[in-house]
């Protein structure tokens, strides 16, 4: 399997399939992979503070959960990014974050917009689940910038009982991404998240490292819905 164009491999097989039914692979704290113990810290975690100065080395391990940059899991099959989006007051600029800064999403952002227009079969998914010290129009700047950014390629607004798109859907009208949102739900939903989506998308977590225990929980988590 081209693990690069997944997707559009199973075309055939996807095309009649919504989004919603296909198992699709993710990361946690995507954006982590860059932290180091010379990370800047934030202020979400202030109980770990106390363990100084082993803060930022332990802290930083603990808080990097991914050791490829977000561009290189698309090309290795993950179409589903955790983003958790910090504003630092002190240069205004908003950074992907897990106790440390990683780094700043709109160059983050860049890398799954080259993937896209080099992959017309693939279709990522941002999920912006958690969103820390941004104001409303900190948001609202956000999501022009996306906007801007990805073009015609951003899946529109749509309405709440609407249903999940299909493959071949997206595909078609060239929407090629997905801003599913947890956190603020409210400022994005007459932006442009897909609202159906997390009420109809199933968000599997597990610990596991072995493919094959991972497998099995997997089937077992899907087949109880």
């Amino acid at each position: 399997m081209d693990l690069e164009n997944w997707m559009e491999c199973l075309k055939d097989e996807l095309h009649d399939q919504k989004l919603s039914e296909i198992v699709i692979p993710g990361t946690h704290d995507s954006g982590s992979y860059c932290i180091t113990r010379k990370s800047k810290r934030t202020d979400l975690l202030p109980n770990l503070y106390c363990l100084n100065p082993l803060v930022d080395v332990v802290g930083a391990t603990w808080s990097r959960t991914q050791d490829y940059s977000i561009a290189d899991q698309l090309c290795l099959g993950v179409r589903y990014i955790d983003l958790r989006v910090f504003l630092d007051c002190d240069t205004n600029i908003k950074y992907l974050v897990h106790g440390f800064e990683a780094g700043e999403l709109l160059k983050e952002l860049e890398g799954v917009v080259k993937f896209v227009e080099n992959h017309p079969g693939e279709i990522v998914i941002l999920d912006m689940n958690h969103i820390y010290k941004c104001s409303n129009s900190d948001v609202c700047l956000m999501l022009k910038q996306m906007e801007e950014m990805f073009g015609d390629k951003l899946c529109p607004p749509s309405a709440p009982d609407s249903s999940v798109p299909t493959y071949g859907e997206m595909i078609d009208s060239g929407k090629k991404v997905i801003v599913a949102v947890t956190e603020k739900p409210e400022m994005f939903m007459s932006q442009y998240q897909h609202s159906s989506l997390k009420c109809q998308f199933s968000w599997v977590w597990s610990s596991e490292t072995n493919v094959v225990t991972l497998r099995a929980y997997l089937e077992v988590s899907i087949s109880l819905g």
